[in-house]
């Protein structure tokens, strides 16, 4: 359980930095945006992940 909290923890912290570094560079704005979906996708399922353990634990 204190795994799943830590990894939603960085991944956020991905996601901050991705929408940072999108915000300073115009040019890298479509890349940005793929790997702002990519952890968008990967937060949704720790958080699905994460969700399922509480109701069974």
């Amino acid at each position: 359980m204190n795994n799943l909290l830590l990894i939603n923890i960085m991944v956020e912290i991905i996601i901050i930095t991705f929408i940072i570094l999108q915000k300073n560079n115009e040019s890298f704005i479509y890349f940005n945006s793929i790997l702002i979906n990519i952890t968008y996708l990967l937060l949704l399922i720790y958080f699905l992940n994460s969700l399922t353990l509480l109701c069974l634990s």
